[in-house]
C-alpha cells in the first residue's frame, strides 16, 4: 500500500506539527497528524474518546510493516514541505 495523495497544514496546537489528509493507493483518504513525541515524529490516525474517557481508533492498519512504510512515507513528505506549510 502506497500514499498517492497528500494534503497537509501547519498546526500550532501541542505536540501536533501538521494535520491534513491521505490517500492510500487513490483509493482510501485518512485524516492524519504529524506529531511529536518523545521518541520523534509519528503519524496520528482519527481516534474518539469514549464513555470511560479512554481514547479508542477509528482507523488502524494491522500489518506493521504496512503501517512502517506508511508512516515513513508521510513523514519524508512532511519533512521535505514543512518549509512550505
Amino acid at each position: 500500500m502506497k500514499v498517492t495523495g497528500f494534503s497537509l497544514k501547519k498546526s500550532t496546537q501541542g505536540t501536533s506539527l501538521a494535520y491534513g489528509k491521505i490517500v492510500l493507493d487513490n483509493i482510501i483518504e485518512v485524516d492524519v497528524s504529524i506529531m511529536n513525541g518523545k521518541n520523534g515524529l509519528f503519524v496520528s490516525y482519527p481516534s474518539k474518546k469514549g464513555k470511560d474517557e479512554r481514547w479508542y481508533p477509528q482507523f488502524k492498519i494491522i500489518d506493521r510493516t504496512v503501517s512502517d512504510e506508511i508512516q515513513a512515507q508521510v513523514i519524508a513528505h512532511y519533512e521535505s514541505q514543512v518549509k512550505n506549510l
